[in-house]
């Protein structure tokens, strides 16, 4: 099973072998010695479909996101789909009962093709989901205007960053 790393893999510079899937730059800071976490090359590099993001969890309180998770599907087949749950991306020291949690639940052909990010000093401070068909999420106190950090036509299929007490950096895979 995958676990988190003390940031050692440096997966954001790692080379992805499928053409198809773009990363994101990365909003906050990627700092040496804090957890990493990559669902991509932790979850998805060695299975042979292009997963979608059935479910997110966000965990935050007053301004702070301390964390998340994706629940991903196959996306193959309408009637069977196979789920299975990305890692708890949160810091050993937090509970999830300590923080507030949002959560967004994806219909079959929904999507998230819109992430809004905000980062203030070493942590993330916002974050918004969008699906295509108008479903939205968001945790955090935005302090601007943030700018959607994926192309038009994307669909988000993976998250990475890394995270000490808060998150502190994020990043995403798409198609």
């Amino acid at each position: 099973a995958y676990e988190s790393k003390a940031y050692k893999e440096d997966y954001y510079n790692k080379k992805i072998e499928n053409a198809i899937i773009k990363r994101s730059a990365v909003t906050g800071s990627l700092i040496h010695g804090y957890t990493e976490f990559d669902d991509y090359f932790g979850k998805h590099v060695d299975k042979f479909f292009t997963p979608e993001i059935d479910e997110l969890y966000l965990y935050y309180h007053e301004g702070y996101v301390f964390g998340l998770q994706a629940i991903y599907r196959d996306s193959w087949g309408k009637t069977h789909k196979e789920t299975y749950k990305g890692d708890l991306h949160m810091a050993n020291n937090v509970t999830k009962e300590n923080c507030q949690r949002a959560k967004m639940k994806l219909s079959y052909d929904e999507y998230v093709k819109e992430v809004y990010v905000e980062a203030g000093g070493e942590y993330v401070t916002f974050i918004k989901f969008v699906t295509n068909l108008g479903q939205t999420v968001q945790v955090g106190h935005q302090m601007g205007t943030p700018k959607n950090i994926l192309p038009d036509q994307s669909k988000v299929m993976g998250i990475g960053g890394t995270h000490n007490i808060c998150l502190n950096s994020i990043y995403f895979y798409y198609t």
